[in-house]
């Protein structure tokens, strides 16, 4: 997950309206894959545990969907990351980390968009024959095995009995996963491996990031030499997360809203300018 000081978390409130939001939605995109991941590390934790003797709990239709949906969501937000990166104004030329990283995430795109237009293999008949699960197949690896490592896979029927269920993979001990990972979804003919990619993700943020703050950075400089603001004037920080619940009561036919029974909190990131000073841009 970001840190919280992160520039996609806190978009100084000087930039366009447009810019603050759009790097607020990388910032989603990028914990949302994060979350979906260690979902699936924390299932797949669950469902075996390395005991003496090692033993296997049942995973409920609610856990196997679970699963299966962290998975697909997981690639989901892998591509709509990719289409935000696309949109960041780098201007030209772009630096020679991001066309490569655009490049190898393509894959996703490509078997997300087989997902959305699944119910079409249906008619037509495609990919309905043995070993093609409705929604594929999650495999994982689990180091946690002492004698090796377990390879685990979730075939999300109702499928038939055979066909390419799965892909065992024979992997040299240094590839292993520390514990638990290598999470990998084979589905219409195609495999993705789900920690791959966001290894892939990390890495292009671990450039992007700071490329990202120093552009802004120098972005507020101008602004501020420009306005005659002080730096720190221009460079503060517009409010995040807003979580609010109102409680209404009844009254007869008509609802009353009980502002003690109520909460709302706005996340104020550090340096964030009073919201009182905004007047009427609240």
């Amino acid at each position: 997950m970001l840190s919280p000081e992160s520039i996609f978390r806190q978009p100084p409130q000087a930039l366009r309206l447009s810019l603050r939001k759009l790097l607020g939605a990388l910032g989603y995109a990028f914990d949302a894959v994060e979350l979906h991941h260690a979902r699936l590390i924390a299932a797949a934790s669950d469902f075996y545990q390395p005991e003496s003797p090692p033993k296997f709990t049942e995973l409920a239709p609610e856990q196997r969907i679970g699963m299966i949906s962290d998975a697909w969501s997981c690639l989901d937000w892998m591509h709509r990351f990719r289409q935000l990166v696309r949109r960041m104004p780098f201007g030209e030329p772009r630096p020679l980390f991001v066309d490569p990283f655009l490049e190898e995430l393509d894959k996703i795109r490509l078997l997300r968009n087989r997902l959305h237009h699944f119910d079409e293999d249906f008619e037509a008949g495609e990919h309905c024959e043995s070993g093609h699960p409705i929604l594929g197949s999650l495999s994982w690896i689990d180091s946690r095995y002492a004698s090796g490592f377990l390879y685990a896979f979730i075939a999300s029927g109702p499928s038939v009995e055979g066909g390419a269920l799965a892909n065992l993979p024979i992997l040299a001990r240094e590839d292993l996963p520390s514990e638990i990972g290598n999470f990998s979804l084979l589905a219409f003919d195609r495999t993705l491996s789900l920690s791959a990619m966001l290894s892939t993700i990390r890495e292009f943020m671990h450039e992007f990031e700071p490329l990202v703050q120093t552009a802004i950075a120098n972005t507020l400089r101008e602004a501020a030499t420009e306005r005659n603001v002080p730096l720190e004037v221009a460079g503060r920080y517009a409010p995040c997360d807003m979580i609010t619940a109102m409680a209404l009561d009844s009254d007869g036919d008509q609802w009353t809203w009980n502002t003690a029974s109520s909460y709302s909190r706005v996340e104020v990131a550090p340096g964030c300018m009073d919201l009182q000073e905004r007047g009427s841009d609240t």
